[in-house]
């Protein structure tokens, strides 16, 4: 496990939100959409960096792909 880069902005209400991001190797169970997820899919790193539809998500990707 280790941290990726950070990504920072101000939410729907004007304040500051830091969300910090984490690569980290599945151990099984499952997943669920909930809250702030629509959708979960595995995609190779190449494409889910495609997929994504904000800049700073996508650099936190191209930081994992770069470290694996």
């Amino acid at each position: 496990m280790f941290e990726l880069p950070s990504t920072r902005y101000r939410d729907g209400r004007d304040r500051p939100k830091v969300v910090r991001y984490w690569a980290m190797r599945s151990m099984g169970g499952e997943a669920a959409p909930a809250t702030e997820v629509d959708e979960l899919r595995w995609l190779p790193l190449s494409r889910a960096i495609e997929e994504l539809t904000w800049d700073g998500d996508r650099q936190v990707v191209a930081a994992l792909n770069d470290a694996v």
